[in-house]
Formats: structure tokens, C-alpha cells, sequence
């Protein structure tokens, strides 16, 4: 929520100007807190990426979990940070009660069409205490008191449709889709601004293709 607050964010990145401050850095943002003003200075200030949690490809989904935030407004933070020469990583959920085969299509198909420079795809967590907990243990998907172990590893929980084995499945068939494309792995190579970020990246990468064909 770096860009949550406008006047907050210029006075920061006006301040590392003033004190030369010669730092490279990144933030997490909403895509409804963005505009050619904040950019601007985010980036005169060193900020070479920016991470928005976009969650779903689906307008229905963003409406259940209460995103208050449209497609839209995604497609229209892409944009403004390429005219600024941001990079982007961009957080999918996968896993919540209402998943379908066809809102998981929407999401994969989401991520692609934004061509972000990073994609992150997370499994939905009940927290005790939110809603969602309570709708998890309404619907049989979880034992009222339990604490859920897993969060990033493997899903905590079941969908209504899919196994926990399913949707591990599905994140990893995501992340492939959308890493594996010709176009996105030459323009990240192309891109790279070192010898040692090239070897980085090539690195990385095979460790998650490995990872990602199990």
C-alpha cells in the first residue's frame, strides 16, 4: 500500500532527491493508487519496480472477495508504469471457495493479456478471525478451531471444486503459461543490464522450470 497516500509518497520521493540519495528500490501498490504524477517521482526517487495485488481475472471473484477494484483499472496501471519505465510483478490468488475451471481460465488469461514483468501466484488463506475463515468452516472446508499450516508451500485448504492436490496443480499450470512464453523469455533476456544479471536470470530460471514440472 506504498501509494496510498499521494501527498505522502511525493514528500518522500522529493526528500531522496534533495539528499541525493543514489538507492534503487521497490513497493507494493493497489492498481487504484496510481497516476503520471506518483510514477514520475517514484522513479526519479529509484524505484525500478512496483507489485500490485490484481488477485483474479475475474470481475465476479474481485466483487466475492471485496477487491473494490476492477479489470480496468489493472489494465490501466500496466500502462502507466511502462510510459514510466517501471517494471511490474503482479499477485494472483488462486483457491478461494468459489473457484472454477472457468475463473481460473480468466485469471491465467488475465495475467497474460497484462504482461507484467513478474507473475506471483498465491493460495487463499483463511486467517482466523476474517470471513473467509468463517465461510471455510461454513462450507466444510475446514474444522472450526483449526489453524491451517501450509500458506505458500501448498494450499491451506480446499475450494469447493478443486482438491488441495488440484489446485497446486493449477497454480504451477499458471505460472508455466505464463513463463513459458517464447516472447516473454526473450524480452526478459534482452532486457537484462549485466553479464551477472543475464547468468542470474538463466539460473533462476531452470531451478523454476524444475520446480514447476514436477
Amino acid at each position: 500500500m506504498f501509494t496510498v497516500d499521494k501527498k505522502w509518497v511525493l514528500e518522500l520521493c522529493q526528500g531522496i532527491e534533495h539528499h541525493g540519495l543514489d538507492i534503487e528500490w521497490s513497493c507494493n501498490s493497489r492498481v487504484d493508487t496510481i497516476d503520471m504524477e506518483r510514477l514520475k517521482a517514484m522513479k526519479r526517487a529509484g524505484c525500478w519496480l512496483i507489485a500490485f495485488g490484481v488477485e483474479s481475472g475475474s470481475e465476479e471473484m474481485l466483487r466475492l472477495m471485496r477487491k473494490n477494484s476492477d479489470l480496468d483499472q489493472a489494465r490501466r496501471a500496466m500502462k502507466l508504469c511502462r510510459e514510466a519505465g517501471i517494471k511490474t510483478s503482479i499477485y494472483m490468488l488462486v483457491g478461494l471457495p468459489w473457484e472454477t475451471e472457468e475463473t481460473f481460465k480468466q485469471t491465467t488469461d488475465f495475467a497474460i493479456e497484462l504482461d507484467p514483468d513478474f507473475l506471483e501466484v498465491f493460495y487463499a488463506y483463511p486467517f482466523q478471525g476474517t470471513e473467509l475463515y468463517d465461510i471455510a468452516v461454513r462450507e466444510g472446508l475446514l474444522e472450526e478451531g483449526a489453524f491451517p499450516v501450509d500458506s505458500y508451500s501448498r494450499p491451506a485448504i480446499p475450494s469447493l471444486n478443486f482438491s488441495v492436490e488440484q489446485l497446486s496443480f493449477m497454480r504451477r499450470k499458471m505460472l508455466r503459461k505464463f513463463y513459458l512464453r517464447p516472447g516473454y523469455i526473450c524480452r526478459t533476456l534482452l532486457h537484462t543490464r549485466s553479464p551477472k544479471v543475464f547468468g542470474s536470470y538463466v539460473r533462476y530460471g531452470f531451478r523454476q522450470l524444475a520446480d514447476l514440472m514436477k
